[in-house]
């Protein structure tokens, strides 16, 4: 029973992702519930500044990224936080 029920759970998903693919204008869209957000706020570890402790935020709005860079700055106050959009780094909180 639970065999047939995990089968018939994996069918309802592939059709609401084929679904999700009808509905796209991009050609190969990414699954649900997997955003891409290219500005991040992160944490990296005190010691040296090269390992990530946590993602604070990714957001898609630059203005909001801003602000919540700054918020988590005032938030962690000597904490190394960084705003990147993708690999390029826009702010950071220390100095090198």
């Amino acid at each position: 029973m639970a065999v047939a029920s995990r089968r018939n759970t994996g069918r309802i998903l592939t059709e609401r992702y084929r679904g999700f693919r009808a509905t796209c204008n991009s050609p190969s869209p990414a699954p649900p519930g997997l955003a891409d957000h290219p500005h991040t706020i992160d944490r990296w570890d005190d010691a040296t500044g090269e390992n990530l402790i946590e993602q604070i935020a990714g957001v898609g709005d630059y203005l909001v990224a801003l602000e919540t860079y700054r918020a988590a700055v005032k938030r962690w106050p000597g904490a190394k936080i960084t705003l990147r959009n993708r690999a390029r780094v826009i702010e950071q909180s220390w100095e090198d």
